[in-house]
């Protein structure tokens, strides 16, 4: 790092601004930080020693790099600077699964949470309605047994936290960027959860055949190129949620999460079959906009006309349950 680049970083860390908007990041990393064990081969790997579970992912990059300077020094000591970007995945996938919208570090504001993702400033606790809230939290426990479908799969982090409540389930992992879909395959072996979780190099939508994905760093990725509109072009095969169940000869499917960076709407067309036989409740981000109309808006009408009750969180988080 430059003289002039640890001297923003020195300033931006005695900051008020600063330290109130990452207030709870620095707080959440520095809980974490003990229990993890840093290691590397080609790949970079934190173990939770704590869990026994190994979780290899990317190094940091110059974002990461330049974060890792703002944190305070003891926490700096902690974590390796070349390994923060894979320390803070592990606990905004992890610690906090997308998969859990009854989970989220507790206590702050959106504007204090900074470096946290949108399923965490908008998960069920920051729903207004009491009722809805007391609803929602009951239908989103994870339960043994069950079957879920993981779509934006990422490197397999929020799988491999949600396993343990589903002893005896299985995880259907799909993600579309091939960078990832290693890493993916890579923790569920090191982790001893094959067959448990089952990893798919598959982008979701609406219908089969080949699509151009764009992609930068990490989970940087998207077929919608509002989203994502420049990067690397890399083609990957595009199936549905129908032809999924349909492979994997599925009985029952007990939730469909989607993360999926816009394509959230073509998945739901996809999916029509599975909605209707298997009534999964269903989490998406419906944050991202589509020809300026959000997808969270998009989202109540295909899950209203097939059949569900659907909840939109203050930042446009969706959760939707099927109705009697």
């Amino acid at each position: 790092m430059s003289p002039r680049d640890a001297l923003k970083a020195r300033v931006r860390r005695i900051s008020p601004g600063w330290r109130r908007s990452h207030a709870a990041l620095v707080e959440h990393l520095s809980k974490l930080a003990p229990r993890l064990k840093f290691g590397a081969d080609d790949d970079p790997v934190a173990r939770l020693v704590d869990e026994g579970v190994s979780l290899f992912g990317f190094w940091s990059d110059e974002a990461a790099l330049a974060l890792h300077a703002t944190m305070p020094s003891k926490l700096r000591g902690l974590i390796p600077a070349r390994h923060f970007r894979l320390a803070h995945d592990v606990l905004t996938r992890f610690v906090y699964p997308h998969m859990r919208p009854d989970l989220k570090p507790g206590g702050y504001a959106p504007p204090q949470m900074t470096g946290f993702h949108g399923q965490h400033k908008d998960a069920i606790a920051d729903f207004p309605d009491v009722a809805a809230r007391s609803l929602l939290l009951e239908a989103f426990q994870p339960r043994p047994g069950e079957t879920v479908l993981d779509g934006g799969a990422f490197l397999g982090f929020g799988a491999l936290a949600l396993r343990p409540a589903i002893l005896g389930g299985r995880i259907i992992a799909v993600e579309a960027a091939g960078a990832c879909v290693r890493l993916l395959e890579r923790n569920i072996t090191a982790n001893g959860a094959t067959g448990e979780i089952v990893p798919v190099h598959a982008a979701l939508w609406s219908t089969p055949g080949r699509r151009t994905l764009k992609r930068q760093f990490a989970q940087a990725a998207s077929l919608i190129d509002e989203i994502v509109p420049e990067g690397a072009d890399e083609t990957v095969e595009a199936t549905t949620v129908d032809q999924l169940v349909e492979r994997f000869g599925l009985a029952r499917l007990d939730m469909l999460s989607l993360t999926i960076n816009g394509a959230e709407i073509a998945a739901l067309e996809g999916a029509g079959e599975t909605l209707r036989r298997w009534r999964p409740r269903v989490r998406l981000a419906g944050w991202y906009k589509i020809d300026g109309q959000p997808v969270a808006a998009r989202a109540v009408e295909c899950l209203g006309a097939a059949g569900y009750r659907t909840f939109v969180g203050p930042r446009g988080n969706v959760l939707g349950l099927p109705l009697a």
